[in-house]
């Protein structure tokens, strides 16, 4: 099962996806981490990628699906995957539906995570990453259990470049001026489906758990 995650950044797509997959036993694809790992390996398209990311941009369509398609050929994983940031355009969301048509997939469920733009700028720049391990924490909602460590590692936790209250902004505003669109593509079709992201985590992951085995009985 191919399971699309929507919604601006900080709406808590990340969180649940982790949550689902590791309940359902599904491959977790989020882009930013694919896209970390290009520019971590500092290949020209990764240098390329950084550049735009630091500006608060989206990838470019191309090379956002060639990155992504590219990464989800070699999942090991039968069961299926959660796509966590892609696709963001109609672009990408059609190339999405060619590339699992060839190998007679299709996407099961399109869930869009509504939160108003305010608590999204207070989330991300709340937002904190251990640089070794790549675990996300939140002053708001998910403190580390020992202030600037990782509860995994012990990593000193950063601030992302991406999460400056002035980058946050940038990044909002272009997703709001691409997002319509995207979420028309999915509306028109019968797998679109809306929760509200401002509510607690426990109660959303509940909500998605329950659609998704919903879906599985069909």
């Amino acid at each position: 099962m191919a399971l699309v995650f929507l919604g601006p950044p900080g709406a808590g797509k990340g969180t649940q996806a982790k949550n689902l997959a590791r309940s359902l036993s599904l491959a977790h694809v989020a882009s930013g981490d694919v896209f970390r790992e290009a520019i971590k390996a500092k290949t020209p398209l990764g240098r390329r990628v950084e550049r735009i990311v630091s500006q608060g941009k989206l990838v470019p369509d191309r090379v956002a699906t060639q990155v992504v398609l590219d990464h989800l050929d070699r999942l090991k994983n039968p069961k299926g995957f959660i796509l966590d940031g892609f696709p963001r355009t109609r672009a990408q969301a059609a190339a999405l539906e060619r590339h699992l048509t060839k190998k007679k997939q299709s996407v099961g469920a399109a869930v869009l995570f509504y939160v108003r733009n305010g608590v999204l700028i207070r989330r991300l720049s709340a937002r904190y990453q251990c640089p070794v391990c790549g675990e996300v924490f939140n002053l708001e909602t998910r403190r580390p259990r020992r202030a600037g460590l990782c509860d995994n590692c012990a990593g000193r936790l950063a601030r992302r470049r991406d999460d400056e209250p002035s980058v946050v902004r940038k990044r909002l505003q272009v997703y709001n001026d691409t997002a319509r669109p995207l979420l028309d593509y999915y509306k028109k079709s019968k797998v679109f489906f809306k929760v509200d992201g401002e509510k607690g985590i426990p109660g959303i992951s509940r909500q998605l758990l329950t659609l998704v085995r919903g879906l599985r009985k069909k």
